[in-house]
């Protein structure tokens, strides 16, 4: 091997390496059949309803309410979820398609600049080593069915045509659909298309009418086609709710630099010293030679591409998928100029052994980059209980008889046989931009249209109101649901279920059950402020979800937070029954809250809360006393934190 071969054979094999890791993450994540990225279901819910024949862009409503995306994406997904069914795997196939077609696009690109052959493969190689490595810092992203992979595809797609094909016609008209269906794809498209005007203008400027009018047609003829059919609203949707969005200008400088910078800090630094030293030659040549007018280039493709991640990620709830043109395209562009500064040092292969060492020195810093930012793959994949979950969920949506709301997750009760709504983030938006709360979402719930509500976070703030007709009727603990592994960490967690009474189980009798709206009309007396003037309908004051509980009401002892104190004494109930149960939450300090049970004025059983607002089932076997006769004292002496006991459905039962 030439000695200059051992710099970029360190980095291309530390290259191979996380590309290994990325496809066994890719690999090990294809099929799942759930949400990764909690948007992920809300753009399959953009393909069926085009596949349906719907508009994606309109008034928001309790059906539906559009991404701030331009449609190109979930349009493909539509077309092709016509003939192979639509799917979270289909969507994802669609993005590693893409990610594909960018990796092998770059690789052809690094062995251009790099004189092909062994070295400019070997570069090529690393270059894509150092793509795969900005998977984390990305958002773990490529994969996932978002645009981000297609509209990186088509970008550059319309780069590579521009850079090496400009002469040619069928190129030049490539390129320029390529960069008109990058902006249909995503927005941020448009500082690229500026690049490669910009470029044709300098490379063949007789072409540039033609490459700006492509583009106008596809990407400016689209916007008009689609703001006509949609009447106005894909403007407001892709633009003027971006204006109400905040911008943090601290982001576009220096704060999203500084962040790629520290992700990748070799890549920085061999940026820098291939600019000095092609400062240096160009003041020495006073000329820039043909062949390095196509670095210049792809330089100037990396620094669009920061300023794109800069200006993407300056947006309010921008996520860090916004750092991945600023992380690929530099990337690609340090195995780049690290073979320009060696073939500058070399000076017409009269130097090489300052050549080795420049080669040996860059090509290594490369390398220990990559090796260093090699990580565990484990929390980019989903667990092997997070795919028992995700069936064990979606068997439970199909047992609900009735329609589900998951606004977190729309695409799931899709899965379930259901129909589906709008998406969250669809929610954030259009409130953010000042539309209101979309009214049929508000009367739906109001008149318990849905068997159930499934929410990620607690219902405080948008979904307040909700409270009055449902209650929790179940709360999904960390293992029993599956995880996103990427973006926004959420889980379904809480699901609200319309306030109706329940049977009680076969050969049980319910003794006591809060529902006759006041503590004096089942015979229980009140000490003290802390029940509050008779049974609570769920949550009170600032208190989180409360539940699961009984019909409608419960005994709820934070009225006045956790500083009141109070009891709560039932009048005397024959014991029938070998077993009795009742469900109780809140604190557990057994000094100051307690659940007591006497018998004959005895206490025969004492308990406390469960540690949080959800309620447990509580069970106390009382076949020793049948045939006399009990009561329950509800004790809350506790002021500070979690000073509060919940309490309901007291049960006599069989077993």
């Amino acid at each position: 091997m030439k000695l200059a071969r051992i710099g970029p054979a360190l980095a291309a094999a530390a290259g191979l390496a996380q590309l290994g890791l990325l496809f066994y993450i890719f690999a090990r994540r294809l099929a799942f059949p759930l949400d990764l990225e909690w948007m992920e279901g809300g753009m399959l819910c953009h393909a069926l309803r085009a596949m349906e024949g719907r508009p994606i862009y309109g008034p928001p409503s309790v059906e539906f309410i559009s991404y701030l995306y331009t449609p190109l994406y979930p349009y493909l997904l539509a077309l092709l979820g016509k003939l192979f069914g639509l799917s979270y795997l289909l969507g994802r196939v669609v993005s590693l398609l893409s990610f594909a077609a960018v990796l092998a696009m770059l690789f052809r690109v690094v062995q251009r600049q790099t004189g092909g052959g062994w070295d400019g493969a070997l570069w090529g190689v690393a270059a894509l080593g150092l793509v795969a490595s900005s998977f984390p810092h990305s958002g773990a992203w490529y994969d996932l069915v978002r645009n981000d992979s297609l509209y990186l595809a088509l970008v550059t797609a319309a780069l590579y045509l521009i850079c090496y094909h400009h002469r040619s016609w069928w190129a030049l008209v490539a390129a320029g659909l390529a960069a008109g269906l990058a902006f249909l794809t995503k927005q941020t498209a448009s500082l690229f298309i500026i690049l490669s005007g910009a470029s044709l203008l300098l490379f063949n400027w007789r072409r540039l009418p033609v490459h700006v009018g492509l583009v106008g047609l596809v990407a400016g003829g689209g916007v008009l086609l689609l703001n006509a059919v949609t009447h106005g609203w894909f403007w407001r949707y892709t633009f003027g709710m971006h204006q109400a969005h905040d911008l943090y200008w601290d982001r576009i400088w220096p704060v999203t630099e500084l962040k790629l910078l520290r992700f990748s800090p070799v890549v920085a630094g061999v940026l820098g010293l291939w600019l000095v030293v092609a400062i240096v030659d160009f003041i020495r040549r006073r000329r820039l030679p043909a062949e390095e007018r196509l670095t210049l280039y792809w330089f100037a493709v990396a620094l669009t591409g920061v300023a794109v991640s800069a200006v993407g990620y300056a947006t309010q709830w921008a996520s860090e998928n916004a750092y991945i043109p600023g992380l690929v395209f530099p990337g690609v562009f340090a195995a780049i100029a690290a073979a320009a500064v060696v073939n500058k040092l070399q000076g017409g292969r009269d130097r090489p052994v300052l050549a080795a060492v420049a080669s040996l020195l860059l090509g290594g810093s490369l390398a220990a980059q990559l090796g260093l930012q090699l990580y565990a793959p484990a929390r980019h994949i989903p667990r092997p209980r997070d795919w028992r979950a995700a069936h064990e969920l979606v068997d439970q949506l199909r047992r609900i008889e009735g329609p589900v709301l998951m606004p977190y997750h729309p695409y799931y009760p899709v899965l379930a046989g259901k129909r589906p709504s709008y998406h969250q983030m669809g929610i954030n938006d259009v409130t953010r931009a000042g539309f209101a709360f979309p009214s049929d979402v508000i009367r739906r719930i109001l008149t318990r249209h849905y068997r159930a509500i499934i929410l990620d976070n607690p219902p405080q703030g948008r979904y307040d109101f909700m409270l009055g007709p449902y209650k929790l009727g179940r709360y999904w603990r960390v293992d029993e649901v599956p995880h996103t592994v990427t973006g926004y960490d959420v889980r379904p967690t809480y699901m609200f279920v319309p306030k109706e009474p329940e049977p009680p189980p076969a050969g049980a009798r319910r003794v006591f059950g809060f529902e006759q709206g006041t503590f004096q009309a089942e015979g229980w007396t009140v000490a003290g402020p802390a029940f509050g003037g008779g049974p609570a309908g769920g949550p009170v004051w600032n208190q989180g979800p409360v539940g699961p509980f009984e019909g409608s009401s419960l005994a709820n002892s934070y009225h006045g937070g956790d500083a009141s104190t109070g009891t709560l004494r039932s009048a005397e109930f024959l014991v029938d029954r070998p077993y009795l149960s009742y469900r109780v939450g809140g604190g557990q300090d057994r000094r100051l809250l307690a659940v007591r049970l006497l018998v004959e004025d005895q206490v025969l059983h004492e308990d406390t809360g469960s540690g949080s607002d959800i309620m447990q089932v509580r069970r106390v076997d009382v076949s020793a006393h049948q045939g006399k006769r009990a009561r329950l004292e509800i004790v809350d002496r506790a002021t500070g934190p979690w000073g509060h006991l919940l309490f309901d459905d007291v049960l006599l039962r069989a077993q």
